[in-house]
């Protein structure tokens, strides 16, 4: 049960943070091409013509992919100025789109698949949210269906906060221009607080980040508890073995008893 104090805070907490990323989301997220691996991994696990849910479908950068792959997409995602910014494109036309919360039901029908990215599962910011997030993700499954996550590995996380809980790391310098990133990371609490810095011609622009990070014996008990087992794990698309000094974490759920 998530509590609903906690829910409303992180609700609110997305929605900002999130009206202030989508201006400029497309052009600073990394680009996800027809064929990429990432595309290529879910069209050889899914059935061309599928259904597939997306978790936090934003501006559509994993959908249109798909989508143009003759796959059959429905997307929810908390942030209206992110799927303003999808609606903007001729794909969507072929989408069903909804605006809310993945933690609580919507009358969507079954999936083929559901898919929760780019860490997106780490924005639901308590580990209630989250148990929720896989509890409907397993409702929405047709009997064989999977649930594809993708998130930053907890354990390169820790390591890039260092001993200090604290990060200033440096992304990139052009002639009269900056990215950088600050930030600093609770390992009680299991939550960074990012803050995304442009610097450009003397003017800076900042863009919050808050997640709550798993790690994967965590993260293999919530799906347990959602009635889903790990069938695969790897540490990226082209499924590399997953170890403790991986960077990224790619976990492939299905229902328990699942022929698959």
């Amino acid at each position: 049960m998530v509590r609903r104090n906690d829910f409303n805070q992180f609700i609110h907490r997305v929605r900002d943070e999130f009206a202030i990323h989508a201006p400029q989301y497309d052009e600073r997220a990394p680009h996800i091409a027809d064929d990429a691996p990432l595309t290529r991994f879910v069209a050889d696990r899914v059935l061309r013509a599928g259904r597939v849910l997306e978790f936090g479908i934003g501006t559509g950068r994993l959908a249109i992919p798909l989508s143009r792959n003759g796959f059959q997409i429905t997307g929810i995602d908390l942030s209206g100025d992110m799927l303003a910014r999808l609606a903007g494109q001729p794909e969507s036309q072929r989408m069903t789109l909804v605006e809310g919360t993945f933690t609580e039901p919507h009358d969507l029908g079954t999936f083929d698949a559901v898919i929760c990215i780019y860490n997106t599962l780490y924005h639901t910011h308590t580990q209630e949210a989250q148990q929720a997030a896989l509890c409907r993700a397993a409702e929405y499954l047709n009997p064989n269906g999977l649930v594809l996550l993708e998130n930053t590995a907890a354990s390169w996380l820790v390591r890039a906060y260092g001993r200090d809980d604290s990060r200033l790391s440096v992304r990139e310098v052009g002639a009269v221009s900056a990215e950088l990133t600050a930030g600093t990371i609770s390992l009680h609490e299991q939550i960074l607080r990012n803050i995304h810095m442009s610097v450009s011609d003397g003017q800076i622009s900042t863009r919050p980040v808050t997640m709550r990070y798993l790690w994967p014996a965590e993260l293999h008990l919530l799906a347990d508890r959602a009635g889903l087992v790990v069938a695969e794990e790897y540490s990226d698309w082209n499924e590399a073995e997953f170890t403790s000094t991986s960077d990224n974490h790619i976990v492939v759920l299905r229902k328990s008893g699942a022929t698959k």
